[in-house]
């Protein structure tokens, strides 16, 4: 009898599990609902309910604020599966098709595949500049990652969008690492540059210095100086070096003659140019997306994704 029961449970168990697979949340571009309308903006679409009420509420908080602030129209998509398990294709036609975002393209697409272990963040070309695919990326690994791995799905999107909200804002850290790292990176870069650009020099006047001493009658290296002139023309445009050498091994006398321009033409002045303006200033328009009215916006900027 306990045998009979134990298979019956298993049996239940398998069956259960079959049918959760079968009813698991796989979209398309096609299939996906979009965010469903009411009298409230919601910019999220959670049709396997992942997230909770208490989280939609305050990601769509922290989302109308980046809009009315901003311009930035965002799609939050939180689901279990992606046909095709490709979250950028997937994210990308959903942008074009639905035309995420405004006429200055500065669409946002967070795209969440819970079952598949994929995410992705999506920024449009008009977005790009701001929020450039390597803080996209620092923004996944250093907010949305580390709660991913735990299952929290709702502090992981919340905190994403905050984190994205606050670097729009100027006030993310994780932009401010950003920058230092890239003026590390543009400082490492000139010094490498200066040392190898002095390096070369070295390295010519050695090689100058060693083919002065090569004697062009014994082939020795035994050339010594002996006397230097310098003279200058008439108009002054060219000074003329005049070296003397003896050799030591043939005992052969040996002349020669260096000019040198003397019109500037080889001066070279400092750069001027400007500087960079990092931060947003209200520089984006647009309205609020309530129930699926989206801007008109087109993809292919940038951003960053993988697997957790």
């Amino acid at each position: 009898m306990n045998k009979f029961i134990a298979k019956a449970v298993t049996i239940i168990a398998l069956s259960l599990a079959i049918a959760a697979t079968l009813h698991a949340g796989v979209y398309t571009p096609d299939n996906l609902p979009l965010p469903i309308s009411s009298h409230k903006v919601n910019y999220i679409t959670n049709p396997d309910n992942i997230l909770s009420s208490t989280a939609m509420d305050s990601i769509n908080s922290t989302l109308s604020v980046l809009e009315q602030e901003k311009g930035v129209k965002s799609l939050v998509i939180v689901i279990e599966s992606i046909e095709g398990d490709d979250p950028y294709e997937f994210a990308m036609e959903i942008g074009n098709k639905y035309g995420v975002g405004n006429k200055q393209n500065t669409g946002l697409i967070i795209v969440l595949a819970t079952v598949d272990r994929s995410y992705y963040i999506l920024t449009g070309e008009g977005l790009e500049k701001f929020l450039p695919d390597a803080l996209c990326k620092r923004i996944e690994n250093r907010v949305m990652v580390p709660q991913l791995k735990k299952s929290n799905w709702d502090a992981a999107i919340l905190h994403t969008a905050r984190a994205i909200y606050d670097t729009l804002n100027g006030e993310s850290e994780l932009q401010r690492e950003e920058n230092n790292e890239y003026g590390n990176k543009v400082v490492i870069a000139i010094i490498l540059i200066t040392v190898s650009l002095l390096l070369i020099l070295i390295i010519f006047v050695c090689f100058e210095k060693w083919k002065d001493k090569e004697c062009p009658h014994c082939k020795q290296r035994k050339l010594q100086l002996t006397n230097r002139e310098f003279k200058t023309n008439k108009i002054g445009t060219r000074k003329l070096i005049i070296k003397r050498y003896k050799c030591s091994s043939c005992g052969k006398e040996v002349t020669r003659r260096y000019y040198i321009d003397l019109t500037g033409n080889n001066n070279t002045g400092p750069f001027a140019g400007g500087g960079f303006s990092g931060r947003i200033g209200g520089g984006f328009s647009g309205g609020s997306f309530r129930g699926g009215s989206f801007g008109g916006g087109s993809f292919g900027g940038g951003g960053a994704g993988g697997r957790f």
